[in-house]
């Protein structure tokens, strides 16, 4: 069916990557605070990976595949204190790895359209998790299952976008920042 908020119509759940340019702004803001070097490349990535679980945490919200926090635990619902969220303003856990032999259709790499590998992906993922726009977290229900989970702060994403500064207000030197991250990666890498 058709998405009614658009002029062209698409099949449900059909993978696409969008770059948002308020996720590229609210990760390079914060760069300061890490002590790790990212390329402008693997930035880009992060940024990605943000759309692709602000997706996938819609999906499952609108699926009402989650249960409330306050729902009691039942014999025919064992499970649902394991379905919950990661905390206040985190979305449900997504199961995602980042790279699948069993169901390509399934992984990271192809969300991003093999447009970034393993390693790039982990890096972005790293980066997300330092700045606590997602959290991770292994399988609780599944001790052998070694494709993690994650949950988006949707929250601290949120206020992140509303402290940005409107396009007047940027300077001209927060363009900068991803090419100066590159810099000073490819020089810490000599």
């Amino acid at each position: 069916m058709a998405n009614n908020n658009s002029t062209i119509s698409h099949k449900p759940r059909a993978p696409m990557v969008i770059l948002r340019q308020e996720y590229l702004d609210i990760i390079t803001a914060r760069l300061d605070e890490i002590e790790t070097t990212y390329s402008g490349k693997q930035i880009n990535c992060a940024a990605k990976l943000l759309a692709v679980f602000e997706y996938w945490t819609n999906w499952k919200l609108a699926q009402e595949e989650i249960a409330p926090l306050e729902s009691e635990t039942t014999a025919e619902q064992p499970y649902i204190a394991e379905l919950d969220t990661a905390g206040a303003g985190c979305g449900p856990w997504i199961w995602k790895a980042i790279e699948s032999t069993v169901n390509p259709e399934l992984d990271l790499i192809h969300d991003l359209f093999n447009e970034h590998r393993r390693t790039a992906i982990c890096r972005a993922l790293n980066l997300l998790i330092a700045l606590d726009y997602i959290r991770v977290r292994q399988n609780p229900l599944c001790g052998y299952d070694h494709i993690k989970q994650y949950s988006l702060h949707y929250a601290r994403v949120q206020t992140a976008i509303n402290q940005l500064p409107t396009n007047r207000e940027k300077s001209q030197s927060e363009p900068r920042k991803i090419a100066d991250q590159t810099a000073k990666n490819r020089g810490a890498n000599r």
